[in-house]
């Protein structure tokens, strides 16, 4: 599952002739741009179930997106293209939000090697060091999570730790909601048994033929909330409807 969060995402031709210098991807390149999003503010999921692959994009400012980011990430990459073009990103509230979202010994890598960002790091308790870099680069910064007694979400709202030994799961109802848990079980390796009672799926409540298609869309000013519509466009997407670019 790879999450992705940018301010200022490219509009669907400017991605397609940027990924059309790397041909040797082509076929990750194709996939993505099928299936690309609008231009909304707010979070967009694209699932690509031929690689069991999930991408969760975020599109808008960084310090307003990761508060609302519920995981546990293995591992960052700071795009670091000269940090001092915008500074108002390489705060202490990006590295503190980053030490909240990390799992234990978390690793990252940044092209930057600026001063004033390996130590804003390691005071949110990461381990940096710099390392020669790529390319034309002389170096960067890569480094590890190692603060343990941070605090990472208020205890009411924190999740309990998995106990999970064999990935089984029964699912019951073939509706609407049995099938989309048990497609998204089994693309993450889970062995699903899925018990329905009509002779076919779908022809309980999931039968009624306009309840899916019926999206609540808001105003503008609430895109980046507003669930539904970021739902409705993820449900055209599952059936191989692209929306047209805003």
């Amino acid at each position: 599952h790879y999450v992705s969060v940018e301010k200022h995402p490219l509009a669907l031709p400017d991605l397609e002739k940027a990924q059309g210098l790397w041909p040797a991807f082509h076929e990750f390149a194709a996939a993505l741009q099928k299936h690309y999003p609008r231009l909304l503010p707010g979070f967009h999921r694209i699932v690509f179930p031929q690689w069991r692959s999930t991408l969760t994009l975020y599109f808008g400012d960084v310090a307003d997106m990761l508060p609302g980011l519920a995981a546990r990430v293995d591992a960052w990459f700071l795009d670091g293209f000269a940090p001092a073009r915008n500074p108002e990103m390489w705060t202490s509230g990006l590295y503190e939000a980053m030490a909240r979202l990390s799992q234990p010994s978390a690793t990252l890598a940044t092209f930057t090697a600026a001063g004033h960002v390996r130590r804003g790091l390691q005071a949110a308790g990461f381990h940096v060091e710099k390392v020669a870099g790529f390319g034309l680069k002389r170096e960067m910064l890569r480094g590890q999570f190692h603060h343990q007694d941070h605090k990472t979400e208020t205890p009411w709202l924190a999740r309990p730790a998995s106990v999970i030994h064999q990935k089984k799961a029964i699912v019951i109802g073939a509706g609407i909601a049995g099938c989309s848990t048990a497609a998204r079980l089994a693309m993450r390796g889970w062995s699903i048994t899925v018990i329905e009672a009509n002779a076919a799926p779908a022809m309980g409540a999931s039968g009624n033929p306009a309840a899916i298609l019926y999206p609540k869309l808001g105003t503008s000013q609430q895109a980046s909330k507003h669930f539904p519509q970021q739902a409705w466009l993820f449900t055209l997407a599952q059936r191989g409807q692209v929306p047209v670019e805003m």
